[in-house]
């Protein structure tokens, strides 16, 4: 068998502090989904070997909700690059399956994410020669709160600068760090082992293996992706954004996957109670053919209602 498939890790620990919310950030809801929802399905159609969900402690709801992912808990939370260590049990056994080649590190907090660009970030990885680590790149509007990714004249990946680092020559860079990526399995134990946490923070972060990687020889790339699917969901006004942003992506294609989304978490619903069963599916069924937007889902109850 060829080596093409992959495994994705989903990182999901975060508590939804800048939300102002008890709720994990990844189960609160857009297009009537949690956020880590959209993600999953986003990469469900590209048949990953696995797909493994790092929680932190005391998120039931969200181990619920992701299944049947199988999760892992990182506890304490202590930076990007211990929780995909957290992830090892599961991917260790998962990257022994023939055929598998690539880990795909998404966040549960992007779900604008689309399958084509994860295809993307996949393929840019896997492009002869091939690369040990593949990040994806963006250009925001207001690049000032981003890591900037500093690259040859060929294109390489030479390092990535957090923004607070960043000297001025590098605050001119454009491209940022959109934080997915996607690294060679061969490579991924001995890479994210040797991240340190010689930082402020005393963390472990995920960026530094491009660092590592280039310090052993190895080549890194860059895919640049669209920004508007990378930025992830961590404030109110953010979260606001994500759901506008999917509003206009329906309105330029009606039967964007948004729509499809919202309308089959409501038909998953309706299996899971008796009451009204026959209506909601109906109804949702009648919905998606005219593909209504995102806000199906809320449409559906407050006619229910």
């Amino acid at each position: 068998m060829s080596r093409s498939r992959f495994i994705a890790v989903v990182l999901a620990a975060g508590e939804g502090t800048r939300l102002k919310s008890a709720r994990p950030k990844v189960l609160h809801e857009i297009a009537g989904m949690p956020m880590i929802r959209h993600v999953l399905d986003a990469v469900r159609p590209l048949d990953p070997a696995a797909t493994i969900v790092v929680l932190g402690r005391d998120m039931d709801e969200a181990a619920r909700t992701v299944a049947p992912s199988p999760t892992v808990v990182q506890a304490p939370p202590r930076g990007t690059g211990d929780a995909v260590r957290a992830a090892r049990p599961i991917l260790a056994e998962s990257l022994a399956a023939d055929g598998v080649c690539d880990v795909l590190v998404l966040y549960g907090d992007t779900p604008l994410l689309r399958p084509e660009t994860i295809a993307e970030l996949l393929a840019a990885r896997r492009r002869q020669p091939e690369a040990a680590v593949a990040v994806a790149g963006m250009r925001p509007v207001d690049p000032a709160p981003y890591g900037r990714l500093v690259t040859d004249a060929g294109g390489a990946l030479l390092r990535i600068v957090e923004a607070k680092d960043a000297g001025a020559a590098e605050q001119a860079i454009g491209l940022c760090n959109g934080g997915i990526m996607a690294i060679d399995g061969r490579h991924v134990f001995d890479l994210v082992d040797r991240i340190g946490n010689d930082n402020a923070k005393r963390e472990y972060y995920l960026t530094d293996i491009v660092a590592i990687a280039r310090a052993e020889g190895l080549l890194c790339r860059v895919a640049e992706l669209p920004a508007e699917e990378l930025l992830g969901v961590n404030t109110r006004s953010e979260l606001a954004a994500a759901e506008e942003t999917g509003r206009r992506a329906v309105a330029i294609n009606p039967l964007d996957p948004w729509a499809v989304h919202a309308v089959a978490h409501v038909m998953e619903a309706a299996d899971r109670h008796r009451e009204g069963v026959d209506w909601i599916k109906k109804t949702a069924g009648g919905l998606l053919n005219k593909a209504l937007q995102p806000s199906v889902a809320t449409d559906i109850l407050n006619a229910r209602g």
